[in-house]
């Protein structure tokens, strides 16, 4: 039957932004299960506990996504290859569509493909936030000297800035050198 079909793609993408959603709150709620049961409490921080579960939610999250955009590509590149407007499923249903109906198609393959960016950008701003941010804040804080946590989260705060102030000098320097070596 068709119709189990339909309703996870239909014209507007909105069902697979849906469903695409419900699947990372799952994903998210099992990676926060898994590490509930698995980590010791005792030994591993809350904050640690955390930024890890982030980490495994946003390489598993990518997987998740993947096979919807792989589907989505393959549809696009047979339909330029036979020259006829297709439809977009579920990566096993594809169904060609007539020409009265390709451009209703096409709207429907624009919408989920900005559907699949939403969902990358997603996915990469909270890596980027990790990596950038959170992660080398937690590594300082763990590695500051202090007691107190206070101190602790001021120590790492202070080495953080100066961190990104070597960048920052590393950077102004490279740019230099590539402009002049490009004049």
């Amino acid at each position: 039957m068709e119709v189990g079909h339909r309703l996870l793609a239909d014209a507007s993408g909105e069902h697979m932004a849906t469903f695409l959603s419900v699947v990372w709150v799952g994903l998210f709620l099992g990676v926060g299960a898994f590490l509930y049961k698995a980590a010791d409490r005792a030994l591993v921080p809350w904050h640690t506990a955390l930024l890890a579960g982030l980490g495994a939610f946003s390489m598993c999250a990518i997987v998740v996504v993947a096979p919807f955009d792989l589907a989505l590509t393959l549809v696009a590149r047979r339909a330029e290859a036979d020259s006829t407007r297709v439809e977009f499923f579920l990566p096993a249903s594809f169904r060609v569509v007539p020409p009265r109906d390709a451009a209703r198609s096409r709207r429907s393959f624009e919408r989920h493909s900005r559907t699949l960016q939403h969902m990358y950008a997603t996915v990469y701003w909270v890596c980027f936030a990790m990596s950038l941010v959170a992660l080398p804040y937690a590594e300082e804080y763990t590695a500051s000297g202090h007691v107190a946590t206070l101190g602790r989260a001021l120590d790492a705060g202070r080495r953080m800035a100066m961190m990104w102030a070597a960048m920052a000098v590393a950077g102004a320097g490279e740019r230099a050198e590539h402009r002049s070596a490009t004049s």
